[in-house]
């Protein structure tokens, strides 16, 4: 059983690279807190390219969060635009900051390709 003080690890997947019990356990965390059937959740989650995962030191997965960066053209000008959607967090693991530490990684690793591009992040719910 996880505890709520333990350290969180964060991984960012391709969500196609997703095993049967990786998504076993998504499941088993989102039916606590989110209100629709596994196939229409997985698909929600599939539609993005990657998927954050949430794990403590002992490997319980303890939430997760779906992502896609791309570019896009507005006026003119290039733009980064950053999207999270489908957040699931164990209560107890909440307030700590796991969307915005995944965000910031995500937003590290893409603003090194391209650092003078302008970048949003644009927030989601189910």
């Amino acid at each position: 059983m996880a505890r709520a003080h333990e350290t969180i690890d964060i991984t960012i997947r391709r969500s196609n690279t997703l095993t049967p019990r990786e998504l076993d356990e998504i499941w088993e965390v989102t039916d606590r807190y989110v209100e629709t059937e596994r196939d229409v959740y997985e698909e929600k989650l599939r539609a993005l390219p990657e998927v954050g995962l949430w794990r403590t030191r002992s490997g319980v997965l303890v939430g997760l969060v779906s992502l896609d960066v791309y570019r896009v053209v507005w006026e003119g000008r290039r733009s980064l635009i950053f999207f999270t959607s489908s957040v699931v967090i164990d209560e107890r693991f909440r307030g700590r900051n796991l969307v915005l530490r995944t965000g910031v990684r995500a937003y590290l690793r893409e603003k090194l390709k391209r650092p003078w591009e302008p970048a949003y992040w644009f927030f989601d719910t189910f």
